[in-house]
């Protein structure tokens, strides 16, 4: 049974950031014209050049993530199934541009930090939609199988989700957990496990592959291993740095406020505490 390749990953990751890339070229020098002499209508500008600019660079992402569907899928099962686009909702982006422009008026962001956030969120929506046609493919065929009685094949629905160079230590942790991710599952908890992608997330997800099964990737996944198993093993021991238990107190007693305050809806996890572990023991991890 083919499989994809390591390097067919790394294409696949370095076509879809050279994507996002040039959503956030095209967002920049869009915004270099704004005018901030009115907060309010620079605010309103940029929100608008934000969600045209992910609007247009988003349907090309999406396309991406169909192809790298139907690549991964014909791999393991043969060609013939052709991956839906869809559309998507434009509450997201115009939500995350609100929060950003909020520290604006707030005055804790300058106005070249602003554009700079803007531009990230804009990177980070056309991942995003990439990963969405992904998703929602092994939805579909997911619910497909089951309402058909093909239960062999729902039981192989899923991902593999592959960091890539300087993943952070929270990624390292999941890819590290089995790699294995069912489109369902992490449909209905992502909130409150984390298996869904952060800010500035560069992970890919391989469809209808477990990571075991990539070539040329397993070394690589040895290390992640290694790294996380030495971090959940002094975790588990206690046997910590008192500034490391220190951090860690710190760390889940800001959550807790978060929650508090309505601004996180996740509950704190054994998985938060061995990722700070993760990253005491590897400073070059963000």
């Amino acid at each position: 049974m083919a499989s994809p390749t390591y390097n067919d990953v790394w294409t696949y990751a370095h076509t879809l950031q050279g994507v996002s890339q040039q959503a956030r070229d095209a967002f920049l020098v869009a915004a270099a014209e704004v005018d901030f002499s009115d907060w309010a209508e620079a605010a309103e500008q940029l929100r608008q050049i934000a969600m045209a600019v992910t609007d247009a660079y988003g349907l090309a992402a999406g396309e991406l993530g169909a192809q790298w569907y139907e690549y991964c899928r014909a791999m393991k099962y043969g060609s013939g199934y052709r991956a839906i686009v869809g559309t998507t909702s434009r509450y997201g982006i115009k939500s995350d541009c609100d929060t950003v422009i909020d520290k604006l008026f707030k005055g804790t962001i300058t106005e070249d930090a602003l554009i700079g956030a803007l531009a990230g969120v804009v990177v980070d929506h056309i991942q995003t939609r990439a990963r969405d046609v992904i998703e929602d493919n092994l939805d579909i065929e997911y619910k497909a199988a089951r309402a058909s009685g093909n239960d062999r094949f729902a039981d192989e629905i899923g991902y593999a989700r592959v960091p890539n160079a300087g993943a952070c230590a929270f990624c390292i942790m999941l890819a590290s957990r089995g790699f294995v991710y069912r489109s369902e599952y992490t449909a209905t908890t992502s909130k409150r496990t984390g298996d869904r992608y952060h800010e500035h997330c560069t992970c890919t997800a391989v469809p209808f592959h477990q990571a075991g099964t990539i070539k040329g990737y397993g070394k690589k996944l040895a290390q992640y291993e290694d790294t996380y198993l030495d971090a959940r093993s002094m975790w588990k021991s206690g046997n910590m740095p008192d500034e490391l238990k220190q951090r860690i107190d710190t760390a889940r007693a800001e959550h807790a406020q978060k929650v508090a305050d309505g601004q996180a809806w996740d509950k704190w996890s054994d998985d938060n505490e061995i990722t700070i572990v993760m990253r005491w023991q590897n400073p070059g991890m963000h």
